[in-house]
């Protein structure tokens, strides 16, 4: 086995499924982190409007927004790339790193030059649990009509069926036929691992595709062999604020939406229930039907916003069962 064009292909491949953009200074160094109020939030029917922003934009955030006019062609989007990384990239570097071993066992390597395809260098040293690689406009070709340049540096290692994978401040361009088609970038760490019957991805990022960014803490949760997912996560939604969710489950049906359920904190209210059901967006990316209930307990008091035409929103509070 030729080594430098196994853990070539292993790093175009792994930055291509994520991330990557021209080098952004101001990039935070991983994922966004909640320090708002974590008491329990008390609801208020003068609450109702501005409940009604936070709503609306960790609704979108948390299912990651994008219009289809045919709902069996929704898919996660760019926002979603942080969580895309740590379930495809961490596979692909493990299933890497047995290759590697099954090649080379212990031997290890310091500076081992990686074949560009079209321009730049890089570099990789380490040995198949440990190895890190630098690259300085590293020019690849996943296809014929294709080119990937890179830049930053990545970092492996592996403990049994564990890995963690650092990116320091990772670009990429990705063109077809001599055209880009798509900028990226990402500034932190992914960790995964296995206990008793789960997995468990980990990820403190900052992803920019295009001009598209997200910054999380994202723990998602996944029950081995009963195909059940928790996550939890502090998250920068679109207008600027970081929350948390904790025990989020979530689940898209392509013939009526988004519902999930969990527990939401916003900064100036501190801790309650949230329950989204039916969720589908408009073409402007407004909601444009379904519901979001907003609760301190599971039901009292609690705000229902309900979500018609695009734009139009109709928000019902009720203390002990009773609308008011």
């Amino acid at each position: 086995m030729d080594f430098p064009k196994v853990l070539t292909g292993l790093l175009s491949a792994a930055i291509l499924v994520g991330c990557g953009s021209d080098s952004d200074e101001s990039a935070p160094l991983g994922g966004a982190e909640y320090r708002g109020s974590t008491d329990a939030a008390t609801i208020t029917i003068d609450s109702e409007e501005n409940l009604q922003m936070h709503a609306d934009s960790v609704v979108k955030a948390i299912s990651f927004v994008r219009y289809e006019e045919n709902l069996s062609d929704y898919e996660r989007n760019k926002h979603d790339a942080p969580l895309s990384l740590s379930e495809e990239l961490g596979d692909m570097l493990n299933e890497a790193s047995t290759l590697i071993y099954s090649e080379m066992v212990e031997e290890s390597f310091t500076g081992l030059p990686l074949p560009a395809d079209c321009g730049g260098s890089a570099s990789a040293s380490g040995n198949y649990t440990n190895f890190s690689a630098t690259l300085s406009e590293y020019c690849v070709t996943p296809s014929a009509s294709s080119s990937l340049v890179l830049n930053g540096g990545v970092d492996f290692q592996l403990n049994n069926n564990d890995y963690v994978i650092n990116f320091d401040n990772v670009s990429f361009e990705f063109a077809v036929n001599q055209a880009v088609v798509q900028t990226a970038f990402i500034n932190g760490s992914l960790k995964y691992s296995e206990i008793e019957n789960q997995s468990i991805a980990q990820v403190n990022a900052y992803v920019k595709v295009d001009e598209v960014s997200s910054s999380a803490k994202i723990t998602e949760t996944y029950s081995i062999g009963s195909g059940n997912c928790q996550v939890d996560a502090d998250f920068l939604a679109g207008n600027g604020v970081v929350y948390r969710i904790e025990d989020l489950v979530a689940s898209l049906n392509t013939n009526s939406g988004y519902t999930g359920w969990g527990t939401l904190f916003i900064p100036d209210y501190g801790s309650m229930s949230i329950y989204y059901y039916n969720i589908q967006y408009c073409e402007d990316g407004s909601i444009g039907s379904g519901g979001i209930i907003l609760s301190e307990t599971e039901a009292n008091p609690a705000v229902e916003f309900t979500y018609g035409d695009c734009n139009v929103v109709t928000a019902n509070f009720e203390e002990n069962g009773i609308p008011m």
